[in-house]
């Protein structure tokens, strides 16, 4: 069972990672999940004219599941696994040729980052927390967070998260280009959807043909395939099994 909800609100699809005991990081059933609804929509095959992505309660994404990493037998080929649903689900709403919004009521960690930056529009609350966190369990970024991250805030801001693990707060992920604006978190869900409403009622093709010019989606690709062979490599450590088994609660 996965800890994905899906809903229609005011014709909007919405998608919420739900798994706030975990602070929303998710497991392969839930990120299995999240590509295959994504890729639904971005196919056509969910006709729905926009989507909204959150997550459930007080954080947007804590990153894959350390509690089942610590269960995995064996951590390169789960990282493989694990990091195959994810690049689908980046790519699916990269490709997609109709809004995406993301909504972060609170923290936004490790692959949560991809996930949250692949959003034509990206909303957060004053709450939320933008950090990279790789660097606590030794592996390689994932999830497009090498792509995305130098393209909208640069290379500096890429590298404070990444290489020197840096915590963004919502004012600092505004100026830097993550995040758009800055929402209450009790009217972020209604405000992302609204948006996704408006950008979706923009006439003609202009809206998908724009978002072809701006994101040259085959290097993402073929980035998302280094990303998920060095997060594989590294995360084959010892030491990253070791950092896995003290992180897992």
């Amino acid at each position: 069972m996965s800890g994905l909800r899906v809903s229609t609100q005011d014709g909007v699809r919405v998608l919420v990672i739900d798994r706030p005991a975990r602070r929303n990081a998710f497991d392969r059933a839930t990120i299995r999940a999240l590509g295959e609804s994504l890729e639904a929509f971005a196919s056509g095959r969910d006709d729905a004219p926009a989507l909204v992505l959150t997550g459930a309660g007080e954080a947007f994404c804590g990153g894959g599941d350390v509690k089942e990493m610590a269960e995995a037998a064996d951590l390169r080929a789960h990282f493989l696994a694990l990091t195959a649903d994810h690049h689908a689900a980046v790519l699916a709403m990269r490709r997609a040729p109709k809004p995406v919004v993301t909504a972060a009521p609170g923290v936004v960690a490790g692959g949560g980052l991809g996930l949250a930056l692949a959003g034509d529009l990206r909303l957060a609350a004053p709450e939320a927390r933008w950090v990279a966190a790789y660097g606590a369990l030794g592996v390689a970024p994932d999830g497009g967070s090498t792509w995305l991250l130098p393209r909208l805030a640069g290379g500096a801001v890429a590298e404070r998260l990444l290489l020197h693990g840096e915590t963004l707060d919502a004012e600092k992920a505004l100026a830097a280009g993550l995040a758009h604006r800055i929402v209450p978190r009790a009217a972020l869900l209604a405000e992302a959807i609204g948006e996704a409403k408006r950008l979706a009622s923009a006439p003609g093709g202009g809206f998908a043909a724009s978002k072809r010019l701006l994101g040259d989606v085959d290097a993402l690709a073929a980035h998302l395939d280094r990303e998920r062979a060095e997060n594989a490599a590294t995360g084959a450590s010892e030491a990253t099994r070791a950092a896995v088994a003290k992180l897992k609660r």
